[in-house]
């Protein structure tokens, strides 16, 4: 029996990519309640958010169902104070701007880290925690042996045969070692392939000239392990990592099924960003030795808008698709992909414009006699930064604030700066709609598909 206010918060323990419910109970009724989320990144990275709820007539409010009257959000939603959070005040550059403060978790960042609960009313207090963590319980990983492929190997509790997928990443480069240990945690035997920009490895220091046949090899190391379904294997990847995945399984027919966030429906160069960066002219990828087709960014001063401060480039990549003196000869052939498809996109991605490549990338497959599963998922209210982490949502550029700067400055700034799109509340409402969706996804044609019985 409780003797005093309380914060009851579940799950206590849980992998980052579970929505939570939150209840206060014990308070007086009809009072204000004061409540924060405090989290701690990276041992010094901190973010906080707060909000004010009225309780109701048992002095208990459920965040699920009840909006606070003010605060750092507005609506009802139990996971409102994780994607709500912002940087506090003593994090470099966050009192300046929070939207460009430097993003709290690495790629690469496999830790578990708590997130503290705080509710403060007439005087008294409750507290409590809850423990978010990468790697499930029983998800357990293996460096690739190969010298010639760079990544780590996430495979899931208990014995197999498990599904199997490909995970990597778009213009960072590196490994993304986190979205695929979340896969893991949901059944899926996951490789995080690093493809570029891994320092001290066989993978090119910059996207320049990637060879597609580097997504054979990997799959050609998983067919050598033991207790994974390798007949097909599925592939993931993230703007230009979701470019990449279109790509790759275009042309390897073995890949699938197709989970593509936030692509682009065209090849582009080393350098996609728009501008008058020289790398734009150099092909990103090649196949059999030979160039792969692609669209060079060009660029003019008036294709930039200004947002928040930072630039816009969605309308500057569809300027470059309009000038381009041939664009179909860089567009993906989806078509020839032999399995199942997902893609997502943000209406209001300012990185580049996914919604639009979306619909064109369906419009197009089914124009051409696409006959598999082919599923879109277009949200009007996010931008290029669509995940499943239940994460904060405030970090929505990078880069310095431009807003001082001529229009002219913007083509040869543009790598310095961008702003993704979309809204807090927005995102992280596409993100928790991607959470089922791309689980049940993934279990009808990968799971649960004929090959893996």
């Amino acid at each position: 029996m409780s003797t005093g206010p309380e914060i009851q918060a579940a799950p206590r323990n849980a992998p980052l990519d579970t929505d939570i419910t939150i209840r206060l109970r014990g308070f007086l009724p009809s009072s204000v309640v004061a409540f924060t989320a405090t989290l701690t990144a990276d041992g010094a990275r901190t973010m906080r958010s707060s909000a004010f709820f009225m309780t109701d007539k048992d002095g208990t409010v459920d965040l699920g169902s009840s909006a606070p009257v003010a605060g750092s959000y507005h609506v009802a939603d139990a996971n409102g104070p994780i994607w709500s959070m912002e940087p506090v005040d003593d994090w470099v550059g966050a009192a300046e701007n929070p939207l460009l403060s430097p993003r709290p978790f690495r790629s690469d960042d496999l830790d578990a880290y708590d997130i503290q609960f705080d509710a403060v009313s007439s005087g008294v207090r409750a507290h409590t925690s809850i423990r978010r963590t990468v790697l499930g319980e029983g998800v357990r990983s293996i460096e690739v042996d190969d010298s010639r492929l760079v990544g780590r190997l996430f495979l899931p509790p208990g014995r197999g045969p498990h599904p199997t997928l490909i995970q990597w990443g778009g213009s960072g480069g590196g490994v993304q070692l986190r979205r695929a240990a979340l896969y893991a945690g949901h059944g899926v035997a996951t490789l995080a392939l690093g493809y570029f920009r891994v320092p001290g490895t066989v993978v090119p220091p910059t996207l320049e000239r990637v060879p597609v046949e580097y997504i054979e090899r990997a799959l050609a190391w998983l067919r050598e392990q033991p207790d994974l379904v390798t007949d097909h294997v599925g592939v993931a990847g993230t703007s230009r990592g979701g470019e990449l995945a279109l790509l790759a399984a275009s042309l390897i027919p073995d890949l699938w099924p197709v989970v593509a966030w936030v692509p682009s429906a065209y090849a582009w160069g080393e350098h996609a960003q728009p501008g008058a960066d020289p790398r734009g002219t150099r092909p990103s990828w090649t196949w059999r030795g030979q160039d792969i087709p692609f669209i060079a960014p060009t660029s003019d001063p008036q294709d930039f808008l200004l947002r928040d401060g930072v630039s816009s480039h969605s309308l500057a990549f569809l300027r470059s698709i309009e000038r381009a003196p041939e664009p179909e000869q860089a567009r993906i052939a989806v078509e020839r992909i032999a399995g199942p498809v997902l893609l997502v996109g943000g209406e209001d991605d300012a990185l580049w414009p996914s919604g639009w490549f979306v619909r064109e990338i369906a419009a197009d497959a089914r124009r051409r006699g696409f006959t598999h599963p082919l599923e879109t998922w277009v949200f009007p209210e996010a931008g290029h930064a669509i995940s499943i982490e239940n994460e904060p949502t405030t970090f929505l550029a990078l880069g310095s604030d431009t807003s001082g700067s001529d229009r002219g400055r913007l083509i040869p700034d543009v790598t310095d700066t961008f702003h993704y799109g979309g809204t807090p509340q927005g995102t992280a409402a596409a993100n928790r709609e991607m959470r089922s969706v791309l689980w049940r996804f993934l279990r009808e044609n990968l799971l649960d598909s004929p090959s893996q019985h």
